[in-house]
């Protein structure tokens, strides 16, 4: 498995921050983690709470937001407008999910024709 950030190798799963949120998992350096001391400092509780960035970012614009007024309205008009805040943040994390989703079939694409050009020589090489 390979971090979701710099896409090199996650060597231990003990050594690994996994989002609670998106479940991509990353080498805790990449993250606001920063160091890998900071990264063993952190209760078991809060490894399995922890949010990538990414997802942090979206849990951070996800708020109740009150209306302008201050009162409690029946217009609906009012309460879309509430909303739409939280509702840019969700699609502002889902396009980030997608972002982290194109780089890994990125990865396996290159793989698949690694894969591909070995398979190539096997065969050139049995039919020698």
């Amino acid at each position: 498995m390979n971090c979701a950030k710099c896409h090199r190798l996650l060597f231990s799963p003990r050594k690994t921050a996994k989002c609670s949120i998106c479940k991509t998992a990353f080498h805790p350096f990449c993250t606001r983690i920063q160091t890998m001391e900071n990264f063993k400092n952190m209760s078991a509780d809060e490894r399995g709470k922890w949010m990538c960035d990414t997802c942090h970012q979206g849990a951070i614009e996800v708020v109740d937001v009150r209306c302008s007024s201050g009162e409690d309205s029946d217009d609906p008009t009012s309460e879309s407008v509430c909303e739409q805040p939280s509702l840019n943040s969700r699609i502002y994390m889902l396009m980030m999910k997608f972002a982290v989703l194109d780089g890994k079939l990125d990865s396996v694409d290159h793989s698949m024709g690694i894969f591909g050009d070995q398979f190539d020589e096997m065969k050139k090489a049995c039919q020698a």
